[in-house]
C-alpha cells in the first residue's frame, strides 16, 4: 500500500495512475527514506525495467516514464503531467520517530509487527493504513518545518536534491560562487592537477584494542577552511618547478621518501584504500603538502608543478560561514529546528565543491559548484591537521577519522576552543578500536556498515566471542528495489528480511599488524601497528 497525508491510500493496482488524476497530478510528495518508498511505488514494474531504471536513472514502461537518482528523487511522468517524489530523511539525519518526537513533539504510532506477510496485511489492511497515514503527516508536518525555516533565510527551493544543493543556494544568494571556467578556458592541465591532489578525508587506525582515552575534532573543519580560501578572480597561474614566493597555492607532480614511520598527508591507493605508507612514491600534492613535507625535513623532488597567484586578498566565503558559525551557536540547545537547518548551510556547501556526478556513458558531469583547486586545498589541509597531531602525540594517538582523533592522552585546555576551526574535547572514557569507523568509546559507538542501534555493545560482543575472529552479527531491515535487484531476490522488495553480516576483526589493510586479532585480545590491550611500504 501507499499511503498519503490526506489519509488516501493506494492499493498496488492504483499505482502510478491514480497520481495522475486531477487530487494528485503535478504535485510534489515528501517521503521519509526514499530508499524504501520507491520500491512500494515501482513494485509493479517488470524486472527487466528495473534493471535500466538502475543502470541508466529512467526508463519508460506502459506510458510512463520513471526517472530516478538514489536517495534525491523519483519522477513519474505522463505526457506533460508528472509527479515528483522527494527524500525528506537526509535533510534530517535521523529516523523519522527521532526527528518527529525532537522537532514536533510527536510520534509514530504503534503497530504490533513491521514484517508484512501477505495474511498480516489482509487481515490488518485499516490498521497498518492508520500506521501509514501518521507516518505520512508526520512526514507532511516536518516537510513544512523544514521550508518555513528556509524560507527564514530567504530561500524558496523548488527542488529538494540534497543537503549540499541547499547549500549551494545560500552561498549564492549570499556570497556568490567562486567558479574555475576562466582556468577550464585558460589551463585545463591545472584543474588535472588539481583533481589529482584531491583526496578527501583521512581515515587511519594507528593502535587497535581496548584503551581509555579521549576523542577529539574540529568545530566545523570543512567550512573553516573554506572561510579562508582567497578569491580566484583574476588569478595568474604559473608554470614552473619550484613555487615562487609570491604564490599562494599550488599543486605539484612530486617524489617523495619517507624513510621513518611518520605520520603523514599523502594518500597512496592500495586497490580502492587510501593507505599513508613510507617508502619512496609519486603523488600530487598541494603548495601546503610540499611546506609540510620540507618543514618536516622529508626529501620531496618536484617534477612539474602549475603555481597559483590571486590577485587580491578577498575571502569570499568567510563572511557568511562566520555568520552561520555563530547562529548555530546562537540555535544550539534552543530551537533545534534552526539548529539543524543552519547546520545544513555550513556543512553542505563542500559537497558542491567536488560534486562530479557518473553518467550513463561513462563521462562525469561537473556539478554548478564544482572547483577542485578549492576542494584538494581544503581537504588537504584538515589532513594536515590530524597528521600533525598524530606526529606530536605519536602512539598516544590511536585513529583519525577525517576532522577527529582518538588519543589515550588530554590535549592540554590551552589548546581546545569553541570558535570556528578550533579543536574541541568530544567524550572521554572506555572504549575498543576494531578498525577504521568501528569503535567505542564511552556512550559513542561506531558501526560503520553495520547498524548495531539497541543492543550489545562492541565491548560485549568481543567478551561474548573471546576466540572469534569474526562476528557474525545479524540485522533486519527491509531491502530495497535496488538491493534486491543486486542480489537478483526481486520477488523481495521492501520485505524486512534477517540478513547475516561478519565483522571480520582482520580486516584492516592499511597497515601492518604483527598478530591476528580475536575477541580476547583486542580485549587484553592495544597493539600498535606500522606503516606500510612502498618503493614504486
Amino acid at each position: 500500500m501507499f499511503g498519503v497525508s490526506d489519509g488516501n491510500i493506494l492499493r498496488p493496482d492504483q499505482i502510478p495512475k491514480d497520481f495522475f488524476t486531477r487530487r494528485y497530478r503535478g504535485k510534489n510528495f515528501a517521503v521519509w527514506n526514499l530508499k524504501f518508498d520507491s520500491g512500494s511505488i515501482l513494485h509493479h514494474l517488470p524486472v527487466r525495467s528495473l534493471e535500466i531504471l538502475r543502470r541508466d536513472n529512467k526508463v519508460s514502461h506502459d506510458g510512463y516514464r520513471y526517472t530516478y537518482y538514489p536517495h534525491k528523487f523519483l519522477r513519474i511522468s505522463q505526457g506533460k503531467n508528472a509527479v515528483t517524489f522527494w527524500d525528506l530523511m537526509p535533510f534530517y539525519g535521523s529516523s523519522l520517530e527521532a526527528a518527529a518526537q525532537r522537532y514536533l513533539g510527536e510520534g509514530k504510532k504503534e503497530i504490533r509487527t513491521k514484517r508484512f506477510t501477505r495474511d498480516f496485511v489482509k487481515a490488518n489492511w485499516r490498521e497498518i493504513g492508520e500506521y501509514c497515514v501518521r507516518d505520512c503527516w508526520l512526514t507532511k508536518r516536518l516537510g513544512e518545518v523544514f521550508l518555513a525555516n528556509l524560507r527564514r533565510f530567504g530561500l524558496r527551493p523548488s527542488a529538494l536534491y540534497s543537503q549540499a544543493s541547499i547549500s549551494f543556494n545560500y552561498f549564492r544568494d549570499n556570497a556568490g560562487i567562486v567558479d574555475v571556467w576562466p582556468m577550464w578556458r585558460s589551463c585545463k592541465r591545472l584543474l588535472r592537477f588539481a583533481c589529482e591532489a584531491y583526496a578527501g578525508g583521512k581515515f587511519e587506525v594507528t593502535t587497535r584494542g581496548r584503551f581509555t582515552g579521549h576523542e577529539y575534532d574540529i568545530n566545523s573543519a570543512y567550512p573553516f577552511e573554506i572561510s579562508k580560501l582567497l578569491d580566484l578572480k583574476n588569478a595568474k597561474i604559473v608554470y614552473t618547478p619550484e613555487p615562487p614566493p609570491d604564490a599562494d597555492y599550488g599543486f605539484c607532480r612530486v617524489d617523495v621518501h619517507i624513510s621513518a614511520p611518520h605520520p603523514h598527508s599523502i594518500p597512496i591507493k592500495l586497490k580502492t584504500l587510501n593507505t599513508f605508507p613510507i617508502g619512496t612514491f609519486s603523488a600530487t600534492i598541494t603548495k601546503a603538502e610540499l611546506e609540510w613535507l620540507r618543514a618536516h625535513h622529508i626529501p620531496v623532488k618536484i617534477k612539474e608543478a602549475y603555481w597559483i597567484k590571486c590577485a587580491s586578498r578577498k575571502r569570499p566565503y568567510a563572511d557568511v560561514i562566520a555568520n552561520l558559525f555563530k547562529l548555530k551557536a546562537e540555535y544550539k540547545g534552543k530551537d533545534p529546528g534552526m539548529y539543524y537547518t543552519v547546520k545544513t548551510f555550513s556543512n553542505g556547501f563542500y559537497g558542491k565543491l567536488v560534486q562530479l556526478t557518473p553518467q550513463p556513458n561513462g563521462s562525469l558531469r561537473a556539478g554548478p559548484g564544482w572547483n577542485p583547486v578549492y576542494g584538494a586545498i581544503v581537504t588537504a589541509n584538515t589532513r594536515l591537521r590530524v597528521s600533525e597531531f598524530q606526529r606530536r602525540l605519536g602512539k598516544a594517538c590511536l585513529a583519525v577519522h577525517t576532522d577527529s582523533i582518538i588519543t589515550t592522552r588530554e590535549i592540554p585546555k590551552s589548546e581546545l576552543g569553541a570558535d570556528l576551526g578550533d579543536w574541541a574535547h568530544e567524550l572521554s572514557g572506555e572504549g575498543v578500536i576494531i578498525t577504521s569507523g568501528i569503535y567505542q568509546l564511552g556512550h559513542k559507538l561506531a558501526d560503520r556498515g553495520f547498524r548495531l542501534r539497541a543492543g550489545p555493545t562492541w565491548l560485549d560482543r568481543l567478551r561474548e566471542h573471546p576466540k572469534a575472529s569474526k562476528l557474525h552479527l545479524k540485522e533486519t531491515r527491509p531491502l530495497s528495489w535496488l538491493d534486491a535487484l543486486h542480489r537478483s531476490r526481486p520477488d523481495d522488495i521492501n520485505l524486512f528480511l534477517e540478513l547475516d553480516k561478519t565483522l571480520d576483526l582482520n580486516c584492516d589493510r592499511k597497515r601492518l599488524w604483527t598478530r591476528k586479532a580475536s575477541g580476547a585480545s583486542l580485549l587484553r590491550g592495544r597493539e600498535h601497528s606500522a606503516p606500510r611500504v612502498v618503493y614504486q
